[in-house]
């Protein structure tokens, strides 16, 4: 008899993990990774028979910026920051509205990931390819 594979949830975790760091809504990525080692041994504990795949589930807005050495420069911002909204405005001073829709076809919310980037780029923190800071598109 042909055995069918099954789905085992041994662990999840709603984790806590934004902190407040000069008034900005961040993401402890250190905490968060400490949590998923656990979930994985924890896991790897509760499977005498081996483990065939891990699934995870995330929100696909944020970002880590990292290093050339593929470290994190810092704990990146959290969607719920409050610092994208200029940058909304200043995307749709580009780019209009019904346009970025036509071309994403995603709906229009502060928290979207380009809003996060232009907020980034607004701030110096984002860097053309010869290393000099973008202050303006």
């Amino acid at each position: 008899m042909e055995s069918r594979p099954t789905s085992h949830s041994c662990y999840s975790s709603l984790l806590q993990c934004a902190h407040r760091h000069r008034r900005r809504l961040r993401w402890d990525i250190g905490r968060i990774l400490d949590g998923v080692k656990d979930g994985l041994r924890l896991c790897a504990e509760a499977a005498a028979e081996g483990i065939a795949s891990v699934g995870v589930d995330g929100w696909a807005v944020d970002y880590v910026r990292l290093n050339e050495n593929g470290d994190a420069i810092a704990d990146p911002f959290c969607y719920r920051n409050e610092r994208t909204r200029e940058a909304e405005k200043r995307v749709h001073q580009i780019i209009p509205p019904s346009r970025l829709y036509a071309l994403t076809g995603i709906q229009l919310l502060g928290l979207n990931t380009i809003y996060q980037l232009y907020a980034d780029k607004m701030a110096g923190r984002i860097r053309d390819q010869r290393g000099s800071t973008c202050r303006n598109m």
